[in-house]
Parts: structure tokens; sequence; C-alpha cells
């Protein structure tokens, strides 16, 4: 039997990584806090459920600080473990991933008594490092490797939470070959009409109503009558202006335009297109989600995610919906899609926003991105520095 020996880290990901890589029989984790039990059961869970290890004790131990007994109380604890395992006939190995000082020098004495395998993960070189117990002794790593890639799904689970699908927006679109492609060229369009793309999603999706056939038949009086509601005209979408942006969706082969002056008569190319103009800021999401996706990451747009993980009625749930979730490896991007102009209140919230759900459902290695059509000010960008989140402009 192979035991992988480590510290329970607050920080789920570092509790989980090494046993998605290597394959062990047994994980013993040692853990300081007691506050820590939901943090262990749900990893034990994990592990089990997708991991393959068999048996996942955590032992608790009492903090007793970083001065010399308090190190020799931990050692001891660990020391025993080791010799219990050893006698038993089993391979031991030691992740120190996410360990403090104290766990480190623990461990490390432990691991040049016994001459065991120690490895971390690390995160920014995005790779396991293996340490020599002595200035000549490199105890090679043997576990094999399994090498689990984990889904969103997998990820969020282990923080806690699940993507609610009832709710979510992810299977709409058919994602096929042309897909992105068709995304790149709409987007092209809205950036050159940004200041009026709202307002034409709006006008799109209640008039230019599809058949079962994706084919538009609508009279030219009743989208001259929609035009003239006064939302319509404060925000500047004339007809000739509508027709400029049905002429480039034409050129472009998002829709086959047939009439412009009775009946505004076109066919789109697909159902994803009337889909996209279904909802402000669908394209600018769809967009941001096909870059993510390049280099074969994982992606998702209009993730719904359900804090406590147990899916009930909408009113018993608190939950948030992310624009767009990507996975790089271990590694998740939380992006916030703003493609209307954010005064200061509406990029402050944005910030925050962002930042307490991409803290809460991805941990401390999470990282967050703000995709924005419209500059903000200087004050805006400064805190997004601070709290770590990438402003693109797209």
């Amino acid at each position: 039997m192979l035991v992988n020996i480590e510290f329970l880290s607050n920080e789920p990901i570092e509790n989980t990584i090494s046993s998605m890589y290597y394959k062990y029989d047994k994980v013993v984790f040692f853990c300081l806090q007691k506050e820590l039990q939901n943090l262990g059961k749900s990893t034990q869970e994990f592990l089990i459920k997708y991991c393959n290890v068999k048996h996942v004790p955590i032992v608790y131990l009492k903090d007793e600080g970083m001065d010399e007994s308090g190190i020799v109380a931990f050692y001891t604890a660990i020391r025993k473990v080791i010799e219990d395992e050893k006698e038993a006939g089993n391979d031991v190995v030691i992740d120190i991933t996410g360990g403090n000082e104290m766990i480190l020098v623990a461990f490390g004495m432990l691991a040049k008594e016994f001459k065991l395998p120690v490895h971390l993960y690390d995160f920014t070189k995005k790779q396991f490092i293996e340490f020599a117990t002595d200035d000549n002794d490199l105890n090679p790593y043997k576990a094999p490797v399994q090498n689990i890639v984990p889904t969103i799904d997998m990820m969020l689970e282990m923080y806690g939470c699940c993507i609610d699908y009832n709710q979510s927006g992810i299977s709409q679109y058919d994602y096929n070959d042309s897909f992105a492609e068709d995304i790149r060229n709409v987007f092209e369009i809205e950036k050159k009409y940004r200041k009026l793309w709202n307002t034409f999603t709006h006008l799109a999706r209640t008039n230019f109503i599809p058949n079962k056939n994706n084919d538009v038949e609508v009279s030219q009086k009743q989208i001259c009558t929609a035009l003239s509601d006064k939302e319509f005209v404060r925000r500047g979408l004339t007809q000739g202006i509508l027709n400029k942006i049905l002429k480039e969706m034409n050129k472009k082969g998002i829709i086959t335009l047939s009439s412009l002056t009775q009946y505004y008569m076109f066919s789109y190319k697909n159902s994803n297109i009337p889909k996209l103009l279904g909802k402000e800021g669908n394209i600018l999401e769809q967009y941001v989600l096909v870059e993510e996706r390049a280099g074969l990451k994982q992606g998702m747009s209009g993730v719904m995610i359900d804090w406590d993980g147990h899916i009930s009625t909408p009113s018993d749930d608190v939950s948030n919906e992310i624009d767009v979730i990507s996975l790089d490896g271990y590694t998740m991007t939380f992006i916030s899609c703003k493609c209307g102009r954010l005064d200061a209140n509406g990029a402050r919230n944005a910030l925050y926003e962002l930042d307490t759900v991409a803290n809460r459902f991805g941990g401390k290695y999470v990282r967050k991105k703000l995709a924005l059509l419209d500059e903000i000010g200087e004050t805006h960008l400064n805190r997004a520095k601070e709290m770590g989140i990438e402003i693109k402009y797209y």
C-alpha cells in the first residue's frame, strides 16, 4: 500500500492536488485547527469520490505553537504514524504543499530520518518539485501517476459550492465548429456600434423574432413604431443606423438579408444568432469565452453558482451568476463582462462583486478578470490592481 502524508491546509486545492496527479491507496492528513473539520470531511469525500483513494484518516492535533516543544509534539505525532505504516509494510511519501514553517521543519526531519520522498506543487511554475533530504540524497518520488484532470464542476465542488444548471445559461448554444467565427464577426460589429449595441439587441429581441427556420419577417411600420419609443429616441438608435447594422451583419454572413423596405425580411445564419442577441452582454461574454477556451482550456459562460452546494428552491438558495469561468490545469479564472459604460459606483461594485465571488469559490490561486468595452477611471484601475484583478479592454 502506498501512503501519502500531508498537512490539512485551509486552501482546498492544496489538499487535493497531489492525489489528483499521483495514485495513493491512503492519504493521512494532520491538522492543527479544529475549525477545519468541515473542510476535512469534504476533502475526504473528494479524494474517495474522484481520486481513487481508499482511506483518508485525519489526525487532529493540539496547536502548541512554533516553539521547540510545539515542533517536538507535532514531530512525535507524525513519527508515530510513519512508524506504524512502515511496520505494516507500506511505502510512505510526503507532500508539503501549503505547509507552514513548523510543518516544513517537522516533515523535513522525518523525511531525512526515514529517507522518504518529499514533494510540493508549485502553482506559479505549474509543476511538482521534489526535494532532497540532505546535500547528496534525493529520494525519487515513485508514486504512480494517474493525472486526473479536474473539471470546473469538480473544482467548484472542492470549494463547497456547485453549478445550478436549472438557472444557468450554459447549454443554450450549439458550440459547433463555426461558432467561434460567428462570435468574432458579430463582436466586430458590436465594437463599431458599442454605444448603441445594447439598444439594438433590445430591439432585435423584442421585434426580430424568428420562426422555426430562423426566418424573420416584420413590417417596416412595426419597426418604425418601436424606434419612436422615447427610450430608443433618447439612446439614438435610428432606422438608418439599424439598417447599417443589418447590412453589416449580412456582409459577414450572420444574416441573409432579403428586404429593408416595406418589410424587414432576413434569415439568421443559425439558431445561435438570435440567442446571442437575446440578452445584452451575450456577445461580449461569448467572445471572452472563445478566447478563454483557446489552447484547450475548459470554459463556461452564464454560470449560476449555488453557495452551499445543495440545490433547493430558488427562494431558499443563495447564488451568484458568473459571466465566464475558465479552467487551465488547476487554476480557475473568474471573469465579469461589462459591455456598457460604468460610472464610479458601477465600476466599484463590479470590482468588489468579482473579488468577493472569485475569492470565495476560487481560492487563493484564482485569477480574476474584468472584461470591458469602455474605459474606467484611474482610481478604479489602481483599486483593481490592489485586488489582483486584471482589467482587459476589448
